[in-house]
């Protein structure tokens, strides 16, 4: 079976896989698994991609570690086309960890 979803990145995909693993494992309908699966959107401020009128596309993420950002950047340049330019803007959030 192939299922379609929404999420981008190779850890999303680690992801979806591990939900789907487990959700098989717990007793659910492995169709019905999928179909869920399927209808997931990314949480607002977590890799939420985001294309303007005039064809821009903006990528949000809260990644506020080195290693967060480094996937981050990662994922981007994975799936974007070599002619695209690439512009990172980082903020601080303050009183986080």
């Amino acid at each position: 079976n192939e299922v379609w979803v929404k999420l981008i990145g190779t850890f999303n995909a680690y992801n979806v896989l591990a939900i789907y693993g487990t959700a098989v494992e717990l007793g659910m309908d492995s169709l019905e698994a999928l179909r869920l699966l399927s209808d997931l959107e990314s949480v607002s401020g977590r890799f939420q991609y985001i294309v303007s009128e005039g064809n821009i596309t903006a990528i949000v993420d809260y990644a506020h570690t080195p290693d967060a950002l480094d996937n981050v950047l990662k994922t981007i340049n994975d799936i974007r086309t070599k002619n695209e330019q690439l512009i990172t803007v980082v903020g601080c959030g303050g009183n986080r960890d």
